[in-house]
């Protein structure tokens, strides 16, 4: 039997920034069970599940991108990532290796009907709710015999997740973003200076959790390459945050500006007849025909007999005072969308489609926000 480790807790505070779409397993967010005549109200705003997933996804990014720097081949990745997100994030089969909880202490809901994507969500599910988290708190516990690195790697992936990702549907459109209100912790107080202006030091904050995973799995940390205007000459196989296969994008939002105004213009850049509108008759995405590389839902963009569903490249993270943009380059795309199967050729098409959208979605928010796009990744 392993040895038993100290109780180590820490507890994170959070609040939305934007509203949130989340519920139980039937995606609503409130439900009421009769029982003899008794009627109880259950409310899911926060699931511990949902929060579990979306820090495992952005673990495997994490874990891809040393992978990829370290030189690993497309199935060694696959099947590295397979193994390391088991043993540090659990999966169907084995348990987390660290505890997580969340408690919600004031919430509301809020009116989001000028959201075009709620909107059409509302169409196929009119119960849903947006939520409001006021004031609520995540705690991350370790499990007594586990070593302590999962307890660490759960800290670190948590506070990346809230940085640069949010939970919910359509949370890579700028939904179900938190901003983080404290951190208390027994053992990793020195990651507080990160919550301080997480605009400023974001750079930082990436490039610190992702040498500490490289050194916990024994591989060669990530040398961040400072020279922007490099690319890659193959992509990653999968989604991957590593130099050349992520970027990232960030802007301030203006003191008066509701954050999911943001939200709100970014999925209408995303709209043809939006983008056609903003830049007077233009619309190089679709001129080019690369609309693709905004991802294709299901169905809705192309058939699905042709098409398989791919989401998109693009997550927009929204916070008060300020708003991170991610870009994830892979070549995870399916085939039909190319005319060659040439890694090569694929990641110049992938590249020149992110440019020219990029360039497209960015001129749109200037002309109709103000909002300017500074590139740190």
């Amino acid at each position: 039997m392993n040895e038993r480790n100290e109780v180590m807790i820490t507890v994170v505070g959070i609040r939305s920034s934007t509203p949130m779409l989340l519920g139980g397993y039937d995606s609503k967010y409130r439900h009421v069970i009769r029982d003899h005549g008794s009627v109880i109200v259950i409310k899911e705003p926060l699931r511990t599940q949902s929060l579990k997933g979306v820090m495992r996804w952005w673990f495997r990014a994490l874990v891809a991108g040393i992978l990829y720097y370290n030189g690993y081949d497309d199935e060694m990745i696959k099947d590295k990532i397979r193994s390391i997100s088991c043993e540090y994030m659990g999966s169907v089969r084995n348990a987390t290796p660290f505890i997580l909880a969340s408690t919600v202490f004031k919430q509301s809901l809020v009116n989001v009907l000028r959201h075009p994507r709620l909107n059409l969500m509302r169409i196929t599910n009119p119960q849903d709710y947006a939520v409001n988290i006021v004031n609520a708190k995540i705690t991350i516990r370790n499990d007594l015999y586990n070593p302590d690195k999962y307890y660490a790697t759960a800290i670190e992936t948590l506070l990346l997740t809230l940085f640069l990702g949010g939970l919910g549907k359509a949370s890579r459109r700028g939904l179900g973003c938190f901003d983080i209100t404290k951190l208390e912790s027994t053992t990793h107080l020195d990651l507080k200076k990160y919550l301080e202006n997480p605009y400023q030091t974001i750079v930082e904050f990436i490039e610190d959790v992702s040498r500490n995973l490289a050194y916990r799995i024994g591989l060669h940390a990530i040398k961040w390459n400072k020279n922007k205007d490099i690319t890659p000459s193959i992509l990653s196989p999968l989604p991957a945050l590593a130099s050349g296969a992520f970027r990232l994008y960030r802007t301030r939002i203006p003191n008066d500006m509701n954050p999911v105004e943001l939200s709100i213009e970014f999925t209408k850049a995303l709209n043809h007849s939006v983008r056609r509108s903003t830049l007077n008759g233009i619309d190089p995405i679709r001129e080019q025909h690369i609309d693709w590389i905004l991802g294709l839902p299901r169905g809705q963009r192309y058939p699905v007999s042709r098409f398989k569903r791919r989401a998109s490249p693009l997550i927009l993270s929204v916070h008060r005072g300020y708003a991170f943009l991610s870009v994830f380059l892979s070549l995870d795309w399916p085939d039909s969308i190319f005319d060659t199967k040439e890694p090569e050729a694929r990641t110049r098409g992938i590249l020149k489609a992110i440019d020219i959208a990029l360039d497209t979605i960015f001129h749109v928010l200037e002309k109709r926000m103000n909002i300017v796009f500074e590139r740190v990744i």
